[in-house]
Parts: C-alpha cells; structure tokens; sequence
C-alpha cells in the first residue's frame, strides 16, 4: 500500500477496460466497467492505500459507466459498505432507489450488497473510496449507516466531515487517524437518527476530538492553537467556535492542561524521591518562560507552585514516576 503523500497528482493513463476492471476488482469489490463509445479503452487509474485504520482507493475514471448487479453480487458477497467522497469531476450514483448527482466535496455511502450504477460523464473524474467492512460497521453503527446516504457538500456539517477525512488520510504521526472521523460521523448519523441537529453534534464531537490530541501533544512548546486545527484537519475559526460554545477557547485549553499535568507532578519534585526540578518539569510541559508559568499557575489555584503540600511517605509508595509531564493514577487523583 501506498501512503496518502502520493493522493497529489493524477494517477490517470490509457488502460484497456478488462484490465482496469481488474484493477477495480482488486481494489474495490465486483463491479462491471463500460467505457461510453466503442472504444474499448477506459482513461483512469485506481491507487490503493492504507493509512492508520483507513483502507482506501484513489479512483481516476474517464467517461464510463460501473455497475454493481444481482450478478456481481452473488459472486462476491458480504462485501463493505463504501464511503464515496467525490474529488474531481462529476458522477451519478443510482443507488437504494434513488439518483443522486455528486458534485466535487460531495460524500455519499453505498452498500455494497445492493445494486448500484455510477455514470462517470466527464473526461476526468476522481472519488476516493473507502471500505467500511460490514461487521464493523454495524458494530459501530448499528442500523444508522445505510445505502444511499447523501452529505452535500454545500452543508455546514460536511466541512467538519471531509476536513476529518483528510485529517485520518495525512502522513502526519500526531493527527487523529481514522477513529477520529467515524467518532464524527457516529455523531452526524445518531443526530439524524434522532433528530437532534447535525452541527450540534458535529461540534461536541470535534471538541473531545480536540482535547484528546492535546493530551497527547501539550508536552510540546511549539504546539498551539493553530497546530491543533491542522492536526484535526479543520479551519481554526472553526475550531475556535467548538471551544467557545463550550465556554473556552483552544489557547486556554492547551494551557489548563499543561497547568493539570504540572498541578499533578509537582509533590514529586518536592521530595527526597524527586529527582526533577520545577524547573525541569515546566519545561516539560510546553511552557518556556518561568514568570509566565508561575503566573498562571497563581491564577488558577490561588497559590505559588512552591505552596503546595506534599505528599505523606505512604501516598508516595503509590506514585510512579512516567515520564515528563505523565501522570499516573493515584496523582491524578491526589491532584482532583
């Protein structure tokens, strides 16, 4: 498998059908490729990838018409569900009894074990398709992910979708991956299912997705706001709304958190056990000035870092050291 710095540029050549239905059947399950015209050559190109949990196809397609009947099923049953999240171009998806047009940025969702057609009507067009295999999909979703499901990509909720989906694809070792986009669209789809609105459910849920990347990368000093929405995969004002209906901003939660862990730590550093100095440790936890550490900590406990209690020898024994900035259980709870 290829990883996702290969999806810039075109994968696109001149390929005989029966062999590029090959190469779809490799990729993407059964289906019947018909070039539109006699010739018996098809413009396109499928490049397989994996990155993270997410197993996917770059699809380039010419004019041409694929299709997924009672024949092709039977042969190959059991199949995923795929997620179609069109590129380039355009195509119409004949689908669970409907007809719907993908436009660039639009997604929509096929199940696989029932009859599908795509007519594919400009010289380039490109999906990236990705295999949702079924048992977990329905462990995952239960019946709230079905066949024909349409997102516009002139809705509000689909920016926070496809910004995750190049999110869970990119070479980056500190984004989300795949978890972090169906923990998005279980949100979408539970808030369809019962009515709740969609961008709602979108922001609570890009707000825990937020917090677990913090916890994670706050150790760093170069990590802010901004690197946060790139690691996500979503614009930063948009991010910014998330935190503020929740009451905060990025900034804030990025520093209550390295604030949290140091809180935790700190009766460590204070004992003949510790082998740290504050100093050591609130450069470990992304700060890189003293005053400004020792400032905000005032603000948010009523007290100078050097103030707080230690720890009895017997709750010692309980603590491990894990490194810088880590916190082990019976910290944390000592911190709360």
């Amino acid at each position: 498998m290829q990883t996702a710095a290969a999806l810039q540029g075109d994968t696109i050549g001149r390929a005989h059908v029966d062999d590029f239905q090959q190469a779809v059947f490799a990729a993407c399950g059964n289906f019947t490729v018909q070039p539109h015209g006699p010739d018996p050559h098809i413009l396109g190109g499928i490049t397989p990838f994996e990155r993270n949990i997410m197993a996917f196809a770059k699809v380039d397609i010419g004019r041409s018409t694929v299709r997924r009947g009672g024949r092709e099923i039977r042969q190959c049953s059991k199949d995923p569900y795929f997620l179609i999240y069109q590129t380039r171009g355009r195509a119409e998806m004949r689908h669970a009894g409907a007809v719907t047009c993908l436009d660039q940025g639009d997604i929509f969702i096929v199940d696989s074990e029932r009859p599908s057609e795509f007519n594919f009507q400009q010289a380039h067009n490109q999906q990236l398709s990705f295999r949702l295999p079924r048992d977990e999909v329905h462990q995952r979703f239960g019946r709230m992910l079905k066949g024909g499901l349409f997102i516009s990509h002139k809705s509000r909720e689909s920016l926070v979708l496809r910004s995750a989906i190049c999110a869970s694809i990119s070479d980056e070792p500190q984004g989300p991956g795949g978890e972090g986009f169906f923990e998005l669209l279980e949100s979408y789809l539970f808030a369809i299912e019962t009515g709740a609105c969609p961008e709602d459910a979108l922001q609570g849920a890009l707000l825990a997705a937020a917090l677990g990347v913090i916890g994670t990368q706050f150790h760093d000093p170069e990590f802010t706001p901004s690197e946060l929405s790139e690691s996500l995969g979503v614009p930063l004002r948009r991010l910014q709304r998330a935190f503020n209906k929740a009451g905060t901003t990025p900034r804030k939660a990025i520093l209550d958190t390295r604030l949290r862990s140091a809180h935790a730590l700190l009766p460590l550093v204070k004992t003949p056990h510790g082998a740290r100095s504050v100093t050591d440790l609130v450069y470990s936890h992304g700060f890189n000035d003293l005053s400004y550490f020792y400032r905000e900590y005032r603000k948010k406990y009523g007290t100078a870092p050097g103030k707080q209690p230690r720890f009895a020898e017997s709750q010692l024994s309980l603590v491990s050291p894990q490194g810088a900035g880590a916190a082990s259980p019976s910290v944390a709870r000592h911190a709360r």
